[in-house]
């Protein structure tokens, strides 16, 4: 399982997708235009750019929308190859990084799957030979960032399994089923880390990354999803949690419920509501 969970410092980009480029502002790379002085379109040079235009967009907001895909295809040539630049786009993200564009119909905006399915890209297996030769050193600091990033995926892909299977989904709605209250969440990740993990969980950890302020890495990127109910009369407030857009769009319920079958060493079969909602069975 992968996603794309935010480096405090960004991996270098392999060549084509130039980093400098990728990180500067979308208007930037929306306004880049693709003619060449006989007129005709460079395709190529539309494809680097729209991949740039989306790496920025995503690294921004977690997702990049229609629109600004259609800003890149302004005059009438741009947009007779639109869909074959996307093709050649999607494949260029997948073979040099291995991110996958997962498409949001509902929200017109297309979300990065990487590192919460297994990387497949030229980036991702230099990451790997590069951990062979560094036996987890201490001196590169492009490499610790990366095994930032991989410990900020093992915490939300184990959140979002808590939280998938902690609901019932008993009903036809399971949006409307109440989400998983906070201190459940934090007490399983606690339980997690006495059994896995040296490290611990600070609560300014927690925080930054699960909330409940919509600040929050998790939230912001919209992984996680979550509700806060204020009682008025005892002052008190309950912080539930629920999978987040992003997730629901990238994020197979299947593969999640069988990595806790296997986890667990049980059967999909005896989770059967679960299994109707990750499709395993019929509805």
């Amino acid at each position: 399982m992968q996603s794309s969970v935010q480096l405090r410092k960004k991996p270098k980009i392999e060549p084509g997708l130039n980093s400098t480029q990728a990180s500067a502002s979308n208007e930037s790379h929306c306004s880049s235009r693709h003619n060449n002085t006989a007129g005709t379109v460079n395709e190529s040079a539309l494809v680097k750019s729209l991949s740039q235009c989306i790496l920025a967009n995503v690294s921004k907001r977690g997702f990049v929308r229609d629109l600004d895909i259609g800003e890149m295809f302004v005059d009438r040539n741009e947009r007779e190859i639109k869909e074959n630049v996307m093709k050649k786009t999607e494949k260029l993200l997948m073979n040099v990084l291995g991110y996958r564009l997962d498409r949001d119909e509902e929200g017109k905006r297309y979300y990065i799957s990487t590192n919460l399915c297994k990387g497949t890209g030229l980036a991702q297996k230099k990451i790997e030979a590069q951990r062979e030769l560094n036996e987890f050193g201490d001196g590169d600091e492009d490499f610790k960032a990366e095994e930032n990033e991989r410990y900020k995926n093992c915490l939300l892909e184990m959140a979002l399994m808590f939280i998938f299977m902690s609901k019932r989904h008993s009903g036809s709605k399971t949006e409307a089923e109440k989400g998983v209250d906070q201190m459940l969440l934090r007490s399983f990740l606690d339980e997690l880390f006495d059994v896995f993990e040296k490290r611990t969980l600070s609560s300014k950890q927690f925080g930054e990354l699960f909330g409940p302020a919509k600040s929050a890495e998790f939230i912001a990127h919209g992984w996680l999803r979550c509700d806060i109910h204020r009682d008025q009369a005892t002052g008190t407030e309950e912080v539930l949690y629920h999978w987040g857009p992003r997730s629901e769009t990238v994020i197979s319920k299947k593969k999640i419920l069988e990595a806790f079958c296997d986890i667990y060493g049980t059967n999909p079969n005896n989770w059967p509501n679960h299994a109707r909602v990750a499709g395993l069975r019929g509805k």
